[in-house]
């Protein structure tokens, strides 16, 4: 039918063709955008659109997943601090496999409207509930009920039935594992004798607590920085950091949420589209991890109820693996001080940050892909054959001053203390509605870190220290190993003092002091 204007007709896009126009764009960057414009057969004005509005399309066709074919705009509703605590608490019904129904959705968002002082003339009605559950992506997929309680037969069946059908059409390297923990990041043998038996509260050690994320792949070829979640948006100890050895996020409770959850899988499926890869996330349902997520480069496959213990690979060894390193350096600080007749402050944040980046980095990739061969996802014999025998499954070599710091408790029983403590719950409608108002702050109300006060370190006394861990390795080192590194050091640290320069002007030179 012709246009009755006599104008050209208008053409959507949908926002997977956006996606797709804005890699070809990526790809040619010598390319002027009127020849790639006249190459995709789109008028000049439109591509600028598109480029111009790049953030919000990769970020839409992220969620949208297979809906992304069809789907031609980003959209957002009058209300949008209202659809974000709604979808909120509909991931979180769906991830305790409670069924919603339209009414109830209509009942929760004028709940919300009320507590996030949303204008009277907003009704809830059938209409905006529709676009609501358009906006958000959500169908009339029906909830599949879940046992309390797991058997040998349901283990089975994933491993052999379930799971083959799903990583059926994926490499290793492109089958994921993400998961939860929570550390006591202070925790020293002598508080775990003397609170045993109570670790999901731990008294005065429930305020020395951060929850890490931890995520690789099955071959162990990728180890994504961790994710550290402490109480404190603003710790002292972060003032003049610029570099951090992981992410790190806050919270009042430092639980994992799904929101924050869904910010690091958004992360996640960019760096997938930007390395076109598809690939495939095993993860188990919890609070925190909303069922109801689409994106366009990574798949979500959920274990079944009750059987992470059997079935999850970080729960089979990786996470335990990087507990023993973190915990064998808290020892040896703690035997260092006791060696000088001093007593081992408290670590702050930034210093639980460095020590989980370091553990993570020293967890082997054989010890990765080991767990991924218990749970099913690796075969015996798609594992290197070279790999070493080293084991951090079947226990764990106690440090070699143990006995020194404790006595009476085994290192295993250490490295595992907190293993069952909280990482994340089912949030109320209030916490639901403070997250998302503090998500629209700048944060600058936050509670500061009581643990420390940090001082910016000036180049000059990073020097001296140098001087004085030279001084220590020529004591200590035999060969030129030890000697290089730390030569290696200081040249990066004059690199980075130089970078911070500004070059001064003539006339600097003559200025009265």
């Amino acid at each position: 039918m012709a246009n009755p204007a006599g104008g050209r007709k208008r053409k959507a896009i949908s926002l997977q063709k956006k996606l797709e126009i804005l890699e070809e764009v990526h790809d040619n960057p010598q390319e002027p955008k009127i020849s790639v414009a006249k190459r995709l057969g789109l008028p000049y004005s439109t591509l600028m659109t598109i480029i111009a509005n790049s953030a919000d399309i990769r970020s839409s066709t992220s969620k949208a997943g297979p809906l992304g074919e069809k789907r031609t705009r980003t959209q957002e509703g009058r209300f949008s601090d209202l659809d974000k605590a709604l979808l909120t608490w509909f991931q979180q019904k769906r991830a305790a496999n409670i069924p919603v129904s339209g009414p109830m959705l209509q009942e929760q968002a004028l709940i919300f409207a009320k507590k996030l002082n949303v204008t009277a003339d907003f009704k809830a009605s059938a209409g905006w509930v529709f676009k609501f559950k358009k906006r958000c992506g959500i169908t009339g997929r029906s909830v599949c009920g879940e046992a309390n309680s797991v058997d040998e037969a349901t283990v089975e069946q994933w491993k052999n039935i379930d799971f083959p059908r799903i990583i059926k059409n994926y490499d290793l390297r492109d089958i994921y594992n993400t998961d939860e923990t929570g550390l006591f990041f202070n925790l020293l043998p002598s508080k775990t004798l003397a609170e045993k038996g109570d670790p999901c509260h731990g008294g005065k050690q429930s305020k020395q607590r951060l929850t890490v994320l931890l995520t690789a792949n099955a071959d162990g070829s990728d180890k994504l920085r961790p994710l550290v979640i402490g109480k404190s948006q603003k710790p002292r100890c972060f003032k003049g950091v610029k570099s951090f050895p992981t992410e790190y996020a806050a919270n009042k409770k430092a639980w994992m949420t799904g929101a924050l959850f869904e910010s690091q899988l958004d992360k996640l499926n960019n760096r997938m589209r930007r390395e076109k890869r598809k690939v495939l996330l095993l993860l188990d349902n919890c609070a925190a991890h909303p069922l109801a997520l689409r994106f366009s480069n990574i798949e979500l496959a959920f274990f079944p109820a009750n059987c992470t213990s059997h079935l999850q690979p970080l729960d089979l060894g990786i996470i335990a693996a990087l507990k023993a390193k973190y915990r064998k350096m808290l020892v040896q600080r703690a035997v260092a001080a006791f060696d000088a007749g001093e007593t081992m402050p408290n670590l702050h944040v930034l210093q639980a940050m460095q020590l989980t980046g370091i553990a993570w980095n020293q967890v082997q990739s054989d010890t990765i892909a080991k767990c991924f061969q218990n749970a099913g996802v690796v075969k015996a014999n798609d594992l290197d054959a070279s790999s070493n025998e080293e084991n951090e499954l079947e226990g764990f070599e106690e440090p070699g001053d143990w006995a020194q710091v404790c006595a009476g408790l085994q290192f295993e029983d250490f490295v595992h203390y907190d293993e069952d403590l909280s990482t994340c719950a089912v949030q109320d409608d209030d916490d639901i509605v403070t997250e998302i108002l503090a998500q629209d702050s700048d944060g600058d109300s936050d509670e500061m870190d009581e643990t420390v006060k940090e001082v910016p370190v000036k180049f000059c006394e990073a020097l001296s220290a140098l001087e004085i861990t030279k001084r220590y390795i020529m004591s200590k080192v035999i060969d030129g190993k030890g000697m290089q590194l730390v030569s290696d050091y200081e040249r990066f640290m004059y690199e980075c003092s130089l970078a911070e320069k500004k070059q001064a002007t003539i006339d600097s030179f003559f200025k009265p002091k």
